[in-house]
Order: structure tokens, then sequence, then C-alpha cells
């Protein structure tokens, strides 16, 4: 699949633009709004694990929010975290608070790899 030149520093690979596509009978949640709880919307890409075949994050596009004090920047978010409403192709998001997006590193595509994971789930289980 890669060439020597090629070889993948990280397994994890952003889906669009890759070769790699959503398994027959699986929801493909791009396109779809991302809500959190209060149902403000979020873009989103997906972040896929090449190893497992499996997607792992997402990278939501926060927007510049005085109330909730959110800085604009993607943020990378555990996939887990979701919950799909397929009814309304939503995305949802109710776990996940102000405090824990204004918390999670910059999403930099060049920079995918442990330190990046580790940066994320200390947003969740570091408390």
């Amino acid at each position: 699949m890669f060439s020597k030149k090629e070889e993948p520093t990280t397994r994890l690979r952003e889906l669009r633009g890759s070769d790699y596509t959503i398994a027959k009978g699986q929801p493909d949640i791009r396109g779809w709004d991302v809500r959190d709880a209060q149902g403000r919307k979020f873009g989103v890409v997906l972040i896929f694990d090449i190893r497992a075949n499996k997607v792992r994050y997402m990278v939501l596009n926060i927007l510049d929010t005085r109330e909730l004090e959110l800085e604009k920047r993607p943020v990378m978010v555990p996939i887990g975290l979701a919950e799909l409403d397929p009814t309304d192709n939503d995305v949802l998001l109710p776990q996940v608070t102000p405090f824990q997006l204004r918390a999670l590193p910059r999403y930099d595509k060049d920079s995918l790899g442990a330190k990046a994971e580790r940066d994320i789930v200390d947003v969740w289980f570091d408390s």
C-alpha cells in the first residue's frame, strides 16, 4: 500500500483523500451535522486508524464564541464520545463540555501520532 518513500510514520490518517472508505452497512457521517449538548454545530473530518481499520477521531471546527470562551480552531475528539441520530443525520456529543473543548490542543494534520493522542486522552481522563 505504501512505498518505502511514503511509509507512514503514524497509524492515523485523515479518511478524506485516502484510499480508505467507510465499510458497507456502516454510517458515513461525513456531511452530517455534529452537535453538542446545547445544539451548537461543528464541521467534521474523520481520522482513521490504518492498522485497526477503524475511525478513531473526529476533527471538529470550533467556532469562536464569546459566551463559551472558545477559540476558533480545529480539535480532535474521540469518536467513542459520539452518538448517532440517523433520523436527522446528526452526530451528537452529549458528554462533551465547553471546558473540554477549550482544553483540547489545536489539530495539526502533520502532528498525528502518539503524543497528539495522549494530549487528547488527558482532557477526559486526567481530571
